[in-house]
């Protein structure tokens, strides 16, 4: 179906190629000036897309950086064209600047098949180069070129003289070794990238700092520059390894020796089935020597300010990290052309808005290239290399986003906290004044209408009155301080996500928190759901009881705070008597964590990460963590959960919500009907809570909620030790005594499946719970006692709040019949949680 079937399989891309193709047409639309327009249309000829970014400049610079594109492309054409004898392409590149005065200078290119085949075929690739009728036609009414060039701004012109002059001498330095002849080292590679297109980069920074669009000092950056002009050649040298290699008369290629001679003996070997595999490879070192450009560039990303200018620079760069992940591990480079899908680059240049959307796009393109490094069968020397080199690009383009989010709350925290503005205060304290007037003399205003008051308005008229005072003494405190009131349980720096049927979820960086759920009743009302503090000191101080927060490294309990792990124990931090408790001392629910926005289908979503270092409260390997929070308009809470370790480690993360679905102030939650669904075993526990290692069914006994129960029904007959209540790994999705053979990687499903159904019958709101996790741990807020002060300063009572910590089995790492949570290097920790919110009828 071509096209057609193209846009069928991808409608999010409909669109994004409508807008670029619309914007193709307005970029064909030439200026009235002949040199101008001749310029432009060749620009559309040469290159459509670039045709198009240029688009996204202003008008004077988007003139100067068309005729720099069309000098540097006539020195290309010079450098390209085969049929010149060194002697005189030599001389003539050294010299090519001085051309952009000339008004007379033209010159025919090619020779022999080169112009017989032009000719026939005026818009077809000559033998796979890249000699094009097109570029014929700008060499041979160049002079046109020359008149614009000489009628820009004479900054401009020294600009594009400059670069043209040392890009025009580090080409003739090239071609003065024998064309055909191998760059050999690193080194020459860079060099001569330097000189195709780092200079570009260079003199790109030069205009945009002439144009006054940016800093003055803006040109200064020629080190960054020139990486971004790196980056973008080195992806198309890798990509075009095979127009390169079939090039006519002679293959002009550009792999250096050092990379591709630790693969084969030639080049061309590359092409031949029997080395594919060390085609692979070397292709593979290719792209991570590219890839370490990647920070420079997202550096260079970050200085610029103009918005215009920002994306003229960010789409290629996007494109070049895209097709870098197509091509990694892909022999399709040595057999035909990869490249993106147009509807994929539409979406680019249509969503690019921002740099956090740059910083999200790297980000996601590198874990990409590293999750195609980790799957790679057997591996090669280069694989680690590029695993690590895109986890210190996941890590910059967190760090980056984590400071852009920064900036942005400080900003937004100064703008709430800046002060009511006098005219403002002024306003509020006349409107208070004229509604407590109105208020007080509401029967003269009757009399004035010749409206008769009803005696059953007269609390109607006290109330008004009641209310006309509150609002007053509101606009004394807002007239005389100038401060603005937030609403109760909100706090300063969390992260909001919203739907349009009035759920909201705040979240924090310290210990990746739920703080504040609100969810609606049957009647609409919507009731804050979790329970949680207004200050962030209790989440950070171990106050907190874990609310909300994400915990590990080892969620629940690791008796006598140790385990022997391939032959070796470790000794843990105890914390819950002799035993390790979520992590420890100091675990995953007390660091803070790194915020960024996340791109996502179902709805707002905002991606947390954390680093948790080897060592830390005594777990071995260093851990990558990231957790993801989308709230959907169909009302669901997602929680994803990834790790991945350098070291062998135990990983079993869970999200230690406690909710009441009546309202985090509202009392016990001993009245919600609760049923686990396939929960029909589960792990009885000693006297200090941790699991005999027994896998018990649940039939007659308090543990069994296969049909609904509610929560108070049966808590005085839970076995355990004080204070008494639920606080049991409940066995999931009837995995049975036999549990451990049917769970993988340490889940139970790959799709989160239903787990727990939650009612409050009093308000109407419900909860299922569904996951892909093993077990549930049901704890029913049993050491609650009334001395927390929490959001709105309401006590915590005993069981005002319950858990369903989905997760693996406690102290798994010590009792081998239960399913393994050990995650080891090359492999992904993935947990899945997802709150679905919804209203029953009285």
């Amino acid at each position: 179906m071509g096209k057609l079937g193209e846009l069928l399989s991808h409608p999010d891309e409909l669109v994004p190629m409508v807008s670029m193709a619309l914007a193709a047409r307005r970029a064909k639309q030439l200026p009235k000036q002949p040199g101008l327009a001749f310029c432009y249309d060749m620009l559309n000829r040469v290159s459509r897309s670039f045709a198009v970014v240029i688009q996204q400049l202003p008008d004077g610079l988007r003139d100067a950086v068309c005729v720099f594109y069309l000098v540097l492309r006539a020195l290309d054409t010079v450098e390209d064209d085969m049929s010149l004898d060194a002697e005189v392409k030599i001389p003539l590149l050294r010299c090519f600047h001085e051309k952009c005065y000339d008004r007379s200078w033209k010159m025919s290119c090619g020779s022999g098949e080169y112009v017989r085949l032009m000719e026939h075929y005026p818009l077809v690739t000559v033998f796979n180069s890249v000699w094009l009728v097109r570029d014929v036609r700008l060499m041979e009414h160049y002079p046109l070129v020359t008149d614009v060039f000489l009628s820009l701004d004479k900054h401009y012109q020294k600009v594009i003289a400059d670069i043209c002059r040392r890009m025009g001498a580090g080409m003739a330095d090239f071609a003065g070794e024998d064309e055909a002849s191998e760059v050999i080292s690193v080194k020459d590679y860079d060099l001569y990238c330097h000189y195709v297109a780092g200079l570009v980069g260079v003199g790109l920074s030069q205009l945009f700092a002439s144009s006054g669009y940016e800093d003055r000092d803006f040109s200064k950056h020629e080190g960054l520059a020139n990486d971004m002009g790196l980056f973008l050649q080195k992806t198309n040298i890798i990509r075009d390894y095979l127009e390169d290699i079939t090039e006519e008369p002679r293959p002009r290629m550009w792999w250096p020796k050092d990379i591709w001679g630790q693969y084969a003996g030639s080049l061309e070997d590359f092409r031949q089935p029997e080395h594919a595999a060390a085609a692979v490879a070397c292709l593979n070192d290719m792209i991570t020597n590219a890839l370490g450009h990647v920070e420079a560039c997202l550096q260079y990303m970050s200085l610029l300010c103009q918005p215009n200018i920002f994306k003229f620079c960010a789409i290629p760069q996007i494109m070049a990290i895209a097709t870098l992940s197509l091509c990694y591990n892909n022999h399709n480079v040595f057999t035909g052309v990869v490249k993106m899908r147009r509807g994929e680059v539409a979406k680019v240049m249509y969503h690019l808005e921002s740099y956090e959307d740059v910083l999200q796009l790297f980000r996601n393109y590198a874990e990409v290239i590293a999750s195609k490094a980790q799957r790679q069968a057997g591996g090669d020397a280069n694989q680690q290399r590029t695993v690590q080199l895109c986890s210190k690009i996941v890590a910059s383009c967190d760090r980056r986003l984590q400071a852009v989010a920064d900036e942005k709350a400080a900003a937004e925290a100064a703008k709430r906290a800046a002060p009511v503005p006098l005219a403002g205060r002024l306003l509020l304290l006349v409107l208070a004044l004229l509604y407590v007037l109105f208020a007080y003399r509401i029967e003269q205003v009757r009399a004035w209408m010749g409206v008769q008051q009803r005696a059953e308005a007269a609390g109607l008229d006290g109330f008004n009155l009641a209310a006309a005072c509150a609002f007053l003494c509101y606009a004394l405190f807002v007239g005389l301080t100038g401060k603005k009131v937030l609403p109760s349980g909100t706090m300063e720096g969390a992260i909001t996500l919203r739907n349009g049927k009035g759920v909201e979820v705040h979240i924090l960086r310290r210990g990746a928190t739920i703080q504040r759920l609100l969810v609606p009743d049957r009647a609409g009302k919507l009731e804050d759901v979790v329970l949680g503090f207004d200050d962030e000191a209790p989440y950070k101080d171990g106050t907190s009881p874990y609310m909300g927060a994400i915990v590990g490294r080892v969620a629940n309990r690791i008796a006598n705070a140790s385990f022997e792990l391939d032959g070796q124990r470790y000794k843990l931090a105890a914390n819950n008597g002799p035993n390790c408790l979520h992590g420890g001392k100091i675990g995953y629910d007390k660091v803070e964590w790194q915020a960024a926005p996340e791109a996502s289908n179902r709805g707002q979503a905002v991606r947390l990460t954390y680093t948790s270092p080897d060592g830390e409260e005594g777990f071995p390997g260093t851990v990558q963590l990231s957790v993801v929070y989308t709230l959907t308009e169909a009302s669901e809470l997602w929680v994803e959960m990834q790790a991945a370790a350098d070291a062998a480690t135990p990983i079993n993360l869970a999200q230690h919500s406690y909710f009441n679905l009546a309202g985090h102030a509202s009392g016990t939650v001993l009245g919600h009907q609760l049923t686990l669904h396939g929960g029909d075993h589960y792990t009885p526990v000693d006297d200090v809570a941790i699991p005999t290692g027994d896998i018990a069914p649940v039939r007659g006994t308090p543990f069994d909620f296969t049909s609904p129960h509610t929560v108070g029904e049966r808590i005085d007959d839970v076995p355990g030790p004080a204070p008494g209540g639920y606080d049991h790994n409940i066995v999931l999705f009837s995995l049975g005594p036999n549990a451990k053979d049917k769970v993988h990687g340490g889940m139970a499903s790959d799709t989160p499946q239903l787990a727990a159904t939650l009612v409050d019958p009093g308000s109407g709101r419900g909860m299922n719970v569904l996951t892909t996790a093993p077990g549930v741990q049901f704890y029913s807020g049993n050491f609650l006692d009334g001395s927390l002060r929490s959001k709105g300063g309401a006590a915590y009572v005993k069981h005002a709040g319950l858990c369903l910590e989905t997760q693996g089995f406690p102290n798994a790492i010590n009792t081998p019949n239960f399913p393994s949570v050990v995650l080891r290097p090359g492999e992904e920790y993935r947990h899945t949680v997802v709150y679905q919110f919804f209203t029953e009828q009285s």
